[in-house]
């Protein structure tokens, strides 16, 4: 009579078959010990796929890394042939396709899709954000806590989005998110401020509703040449600025405005002189500021000089003046000139070169 068999969890080997010379008489055990052994088989492949990794309907977990590997450049690792377009929601719709803890419940995601304000819209890439059908403010935070990120990135267009904490949902369609900032194919956007850690080079027009500034004043080195110069002075034939004594006392001096922008912190300045008698050389700062509430109102100062010693020759001096910033209602003025009246022999006296040591830029500014 028949009976029924008991798998085991065994990959049974050998499997024997009787020869066509072995007798009858043991048939029913052969047939017995053959289907016991593939019965075992079966049981044992069902085990293995009831926890095998690679099943196509089930949640699948990997405790190892997965190497996926193409020989041809044209073929993708990873295809779906879904598209992004959910039922109901054919104007705005992302697909999950990978996500990953950052902290806490916070993920960051990455999908492919469409905004219903881009639908050239193609991925996009977001943290403590997650897209779901199920409301017409479709995006959920993680945490709601936390403020969100989104950048997506649409056929002509790079665009960021912010969205601050405290709305548990919100539509990226900027009803309750800010527009950062956008990148199109020929244009950068920004309605915030744009922080760059190096230079900005821009092939065509920046324009801006606030200020371009720096972080902080960046230090010009190797010299500022004033070469700009006015007053009673004539050049001489060497390439030096000398006093014109033709030029009726008290007139008879040479300056040379500083022309830098507002904010600038100036530097010393350095002069090359020429000194032909021992009435000595005098170098000043001359600060001058207008009153436009009183007319012909002017005040003067001069809150550095250097005085020349009264050997003859050249000689190099130095008119401390660092620190000073530039008042957007001064101007600014070296002046050369001697220090005890001026005698017919100072028309031979002469500044063969002055310069401007390190000084601070503030930056561009529009208020200038």
């Amino acid at each position: 009579m028949a009976h029924n068999l008991t798998p085991v969890d065994a990959f049974t080997l050998p499997i024997s078959v009787p020869d066509g010379i072995d007798t009858h008489n043991t048939a029913a055990n052969v047939v017995a010990a053959i289907a016991q052994a593939l019965a075992n088989h079966t049981a044992y492949l069902k085990a293995r796929y009831d926890t095998n990794t690679g099943k196509l309907d089930s949640v699948n977990t990997w405790v190892h890394k997965q190497f996926i590997d193409t020989v041809d450049n044209e073929e993708p690792m990873i295809s779906s042939q879904l598209t992004s377009i959910v039922s109901g929601f054919p104007d705005s719709a992302w697909r999950l396709f990978c996500e990953f803890f950052v902290y806490g419940t916070v993920k960051v995601r990455m999908y492919w899709g469409q905004n219903d304000s881009d639908s050239a819209g193609a991925f996009c890439i977001t943290l403590n954000a997650l897209y779901s059908t199920d409301t017409s403010d479709p995006w959920y935070a993680d945490e709601a806590s936390q403020p969100s990120f989104a950048l997506f990135m649409h056929q002509t267009r790079l665009r960021t989005a912010v969205k601050t904490n405290g709305d548990l949902h919100w539509d990226w369609v900027f009803k309750g998110a800010i527009d950062v900032g956008h990148i199109d194919a020929t244009s950068v956007v920004s309605t915030g401020d744009v922080t760059a850690g190096d230079d900005v080079i821009a092939g065509d027009d920046v324009t801006a509703g606030g200020e371009f500034l720096y972080t902080g004043t960046h230090a010009r080195t190797g010299g500022l040449t004033l070469a700009d110069v006015y007053g009673a002075y004539k050049r001489l034939t060497s390439g030096g600025i000398a006093i014109d004594t033709t030029v009726p006392d008290p007139l008879q001096l040479a300056a040379w405005p500083i022309r830098l922008p507002v904010g600038s912190v100036l530097g010393d300045v350095e002069l090359i002189v020429f000194q032909s008698s021992v009435d000595q050389i005098l170098i000043s700062l001359q600060i001058r500021e207008i009153d436009f509430s009183t007319p012909g109102a002017t005040s003067v100062t001069t809150p550095a000089s250097v005085l020349a010693s009264t050997s003859l020759g050249y000689k190099k001096l130095t008119l401390v003046i660092g620190g000073t910033t530039v008042d957007a209602n001064k101007e600014y003025q070296v002046i050369f000139q001697t220090n005890s009246g001026l005698s017919p022999g100072v028309a031979n006296d002469y500044v063969s070169g002055i310069r401007m040591l390190d000084w601070e830029d503030p930056g561009p500014t529009n208020h200038m």
